[in-house]
């Protein structure tokens, strides 16, 4: 996740969820130019943040008190240091009760196995061989499914490859499955 700043050729640092809420909160017109913090955050720190921040922190809303804790998190063995130990962390230290005692996050985490590809490899977006239950369901024709799998890449360099290997093992598409 790339730093939510923004910067104008004097130096001057503007800070919001994107670059039209920059330029309507700080009345910046569209002829000056804006250029973004190449800085990004650590994924595991942004995602540590995402039980609260997604309910409207750090304003107390009503979806934080009504939402949060919640109740049960699901997630596969292979992040719980990355993602549930960080989470459990940033909420212990932003999240307090009505009575200032930390909350936890989420009362259960249920930990499951993970979907892997023909290689054994797991599947993940990252890695771009991650593949849409609903296309087992509906089907895709294989144009579209290289679009897919190809397209806004986490790592764009894997797309030639990617390309490859979907073109090789589904040379007519996926067949609709489903109902």
């Amino acid at each position: 996740h790339r730093i939510p700043a923004w910067y104008d050729s004097e130096g001057n640092v503007y800070v919001g969820r994107d670059e039209a809420e920059v330029r309507r909160d700080n009345n910046i017109a569209d002829s000056v130019a804006l250029s973004q913090d190449e800085d990004v955050l650590d994924t595991w720190f942004s995602s540590a943040l995402w039980t609260f921040s997604t309910q409207g922190w750090p304003e107390n809303t009503d979806d934080l008190k009504t939402f949060h804790p919640s109740d049960v998190l699901v997630t596969g063995f292979d992040i719980i240091f990355f993602w549930v130990a960080r989470m459990i962390m940033m909420t212990l230290h932003f999240i307090k009760d009505e009575n200032g005692k930390p909350q936890v996050p989420f009362k259960t985490v249920y930990v499951t196995g993970l979907i892997r590809d023909d290689n054994g490899d797991k599947m993940s977006k990252s890695k771009g061989n991650v593949l849409d239950p609903l296309d087992m369901i509906d089907g895709i024709g294989l144009e579209d499914l290289v679009q897919k799998r190809t397209g806004n890449m986490m790592q764009p360099k894997l797309a030639a490859k990617i390309e490859k290997d979907t073109r090789k093992v589904f040379a007519n598409g996926i067949e609709a499955h489903g109902t």
